[in-house]
C-alpha cells in the first residue's frame, strides 16, 4: 500500500539524486582532464619560453664580447692615431724652431752685412 508507494517513490529519488551526482562527477573528471591537458600545454610553453629567454641572453652575452673586443680595439687604433700625430707635431715645431733659428742667424748676417757696407 502506501508504504511500498512511499518508499518505491522515496527509492527512484535517491537514484535520481546518484545519476545526477554520477553526471557532475564525470563533468567534473572532464573538466579535471581538460586542465591537465592545458597545464600540460602551459608548462611545455614556460619551458619553450625559459629555453628561447636562454638562447637570447647567451646571443646578448656574446654580443656585448663582441662590441666590448670591438671598442677596445678601436680605443687601441685610437690611441696609435694619437700618439702618432703628437709625434708629427712634434716633429713639426722642432722644423719651426730650427726655421726660427735660421731667420734669426739670416737676419743678424744681414745685418751685420749692412753694419759693413755702411
Amino acid at each position: 500500500g502506501i508504504n511500498a508507494e512511499y518508499g518505491e517513490r522515496l527509492i527512484s529519488e535517491k537514484e535520481k539524486e546518484v545519476r545526477q551526482l554520477q553526471e557532475e562527477m564525470e563533468r567534473k573528471t572532464r573538466e579535471a582532464e581538460l586542465l591537465s591537458g592545458h597545464k600540460e600545454k602551459v608548462e611545455k610553453e614556460i619551458e619553450r619560453l625559459n629555453n628561447q629567454n636562454t638562447h637570447v641572453l647567451q646571443e646578448l652575452s656574446e654580443r656585448k664580447k663582441e662590441i666590448e673586443s670591438l671598442n677596445s680595439h678601436i680605443i687601441g687604433s685610437k690611441e696609435a692615431e694619437i700618439v702618432r700625430i703628437k709625434e708629427e707635431l712634434r716633429l713639426m715645431q722642432e722644423k719651426d724652431r730650427a726655421n726660427f733659428e735660421a731667420i734669426n742667424k739670416l737676419e743678424r748676417e744681414k745685418e751685420r752685412l749692412n753694419e759693413e757696407l755702411t
